[in-house]
């Protein structure tokens, strides 16, 4: 922000009076003051009569380059002189606003020292006496700080139209005094403002610009503020000839000049209660000062004035859309008021943080009354149809009378559908209900037939047993003839395989008639050509049991198992020759009838006995040779 001068280029101010400036506007307190020198600061104020209010050409005062140098000394000199905070450049930025964190901490620590007294009468602006006899004002000398108290003072000054010369006779006061009603309410009316009303909208205007500053008393720039500073930023005028000047120049011309200013008046009294001023702008109806007096606030006043401004702007040719206004950022409540009289807030890039808080204000904008409405968004951006390939995919896109039609036979076939996806899925449920009940089926019938199985099992047995029974008194007779062969087998058995196991035989012929395996059938091999003695064969040995045998086994207990099923020494090789005897050779495995699962009957009980008697006689033979 600040402009230094390069150590190579020579001074601007060299063989000139210290009162001169250069080229950019700065004199020798803009230079002081960037350097911290106060005593050279107070000889050129003081003794050289320059002002601590004058600017270069970016709008700067000496003491934005006091404060951006954190020249402490310098900055509460200057105040003390009358320096403003609150003023501000072209960039909107002010003193207070680009002050470091530290200087603003030592500034409110000696805001008393530098700051306006607020119960102290106002400062007298000195006057001196030349020889001469005439008397001279010393601009800006030793004139404190002005603040609050400076402005209230301002504010309730009576306002007084200017004398003006003789002979001349300004425009406003040729204007009739009345005027016509461009809008009224049961209580107000609202009119072109005349020349009579101009002092009253003046003093409507420094409350304005009164009320407004109250929205900062809580900040610290405020208490060295000029009112020509708070006048420069809210659009105001400071002196009471500029005011007036400029609001003849409106009166006279009827808003011909692109201006236009409207006073409500309460009916009755005829007492001017609130003022608008307005200016047609870019296609917008900006209303510039908008005030009512704060006895007459809530009574729709404001709204009647912005909507006589409006008809008033039409009357004059105004062409506009749009009308808009600026409210500052702190303002809430006439933010909220504005807010219910149908304005938005405009989007605007955010205020930089150096911005001087009188400048930070928002932007609001409203359609105007006779502006026709504002397009929707479906009709600024019409639904574009999709592209469709009607040589391709002539279904994609439809015309509604195609797709009525279509909608009639699709809802009188929905419950013909239903009904065929309900027939559809019948026998799907029906056979996962006969999946379901099949092993509680075959339970059942596997427990009806348990009870058959076990009647015809018991009558094959008791058919089995007929022959044995017939049989029985034939075995005995042969058991009789044969008694010494029978007591001398045990005998030879002994000599041929040594003495008798400890082991039981028939705990291992047991396993073929566990309750787990099926009835056992016999099953003649198909070697054995001639059938022989139809005897049941037992359960271990495969042997026919005979009564001399039983009545051994009765006196010296079970023959060997061993001797009876291979047979050795003589007999072996006796009997090898015979086909019979090749059931019985050693290298045979022993013959354990088994019954297939899928015979209901055991059938061949002859075969059984015969091949039982065979292999009896065989060992029988072997013994009677040895």
């Amino acid at each position: 922000m600040a402009r230094v001068n390069s150590p190579q280029q020579p001074s601007r101010v060299r063989n000139k009076p210290v009162t001169k400036r250069d080229d950019w506007g700065q004199s020798p307190l803009f230079y002081a003051a960037r350097e911290g020198h106060t005593e050279l600061c107070a000889f050129f104020v003081e003794k050289c009569g320059m002002s601590v209010h004058q600017t270069d050409k970016w709008g700067d005062t000496a003491i934005f380059y006091a404060v951006e140098a954190k020249k402490l000394e310098t900055i509460v000199y200057l105040l003390k002189k009358g320096a403003s905070l609150g003023v501000h450049n072209q960039e909107l930025q002010s003193p207070a606003t680009i002050a470091s964190v530290e200087v603003t901490r030592e500034l409110q620590a000696r805001v008393e020292e530098w700051g306006e007294p607020l119960n102290a009468p106002p400062a007298q602006a000195k006057k001196d006496r030349s020889p001469k006899g005439k008397r001279k004002r010393v601009e800006e000398e030793e004139s404190a700080a002005e603040g609050p108290r400076t402005l209230e003072e301002w504010a309730a000054h009576p306002t007084k139209m200017p004398r003006m010369p003789r002979g001349s006779k300004p425009a406003a006061r040729r204007q009739p005094k009345e005027a016509k009603v461009v809008t009224e309410s049961p209580t107000h009316s609202v009119k072109v403002v005349t020349a009579d009303a101009l002092e009253e909208v003046r003093d409507l205007e420094k409350t304005l610009v009164r009320d407004q500053a109250d929205l900062f008393k809580s900040q610290l720039f405020v208490r060295s503020c000029r009112v020509a500073d708070f006048c420069l930023a809210l659009g105001a005028y400071e002196k009471d000839s500029q005011f007036f000047r400029e609001y003849s120049y409106i009166v006279a011309n009827r808003g011909m000049c692109g201006s236009l200013v409207l006073v409500a008046r309460e009916k009755g009294t005829d007492r001017v209660v609130g003022f608008c001023h307005a200016d047609s702008c870019d296609q917008e109806l900006v209303i510039g000062h908008l005030k009512v007096h704060r006895d007459h606030q809530g009574q729709g006043v404001g709204k009647l004035l912005i909507q006589g401004a409006e008809m008033q702007a039409l009357s004059a040719g105004w062409a506009f859309e749009s009308v808009t206004l600026r409210v500052l950022h702190l303002n809430s409540k006439a933010q909220q008021i504005f807010l219910r009289l149908g304005f938005d807030i405009e989007d605007e890039p955010a205020p930089k943080p150096s911005m001087s808080p009188l400048s930070m204000c928002l932007k609001m904008v409203r359609r105007a009354k006779h502006a026709p409405e504002a397009p929707s968004e479906s009709e600024l951006y019409p639904p574009v149809a999709p592209y469709v390939q009607t040589a391709f995919a002539p279904w994609h896109l439809k015309p509604a009378e195609e797709a009525k039609r279509t909608a009639e036979p699709k809802a009188a076939a929905e419950p013909k559908a239903a009904e065929e996806r309900r027939t559809a899925a019948e026998p799907k449920a029906a056979a996962e209900r006969r999946t379901a009940a099949e092993p509680k089926v075959a339970e059942e019938r596997r427990t009806a037939a348990e009870p058959k199985v076990e009647e015809r099992r018991t009558a094959a047995e008791s058919k089995a047993a007929e022959p044995n029974a017939a049989a029985e008194p034939k075995a005995a007779a042969e058991s009789k003839a044969e008694e010494p062969t029978a007591a001398a087998e045990p005998k030879a058995a002994a000599e041929a395989t040594g003495p008798a196991p400890d082991e039981d035989p028939g705990e291992d012929d047991e396993s073929a008639t566990h309750p787990s395996m099926p009835p056992l059938i016999p099953v003649t091999p198909c070697w054995l050509d001639e059938p022989g003695a139809a005897k049941p064969l037992e359960k271990s040995t495969g042997r026919a049991p005979d009564a001399g045998q039983s009545e051994a086994e009765e006196q010296t207990g079970p023959a060997p198992a061993a001797a009876a099923e291979e047979p050795t020494g003589p007999a072996a090789a006796a009997g090898g020759d015979d086909d019979a005897s090749s059931a019985t050779h050693p290298s045979m495995p022993d013959l354990i009838p088994v019954t297939p699962y899928w015979l209901d009957e055991p059938r061949g009980p002859k075969l059984s006995f015969a091949l039982s008697a065979l292999v009896l006689r065989h060992s029988l033979q072997g013994l009677l040779a040895s």
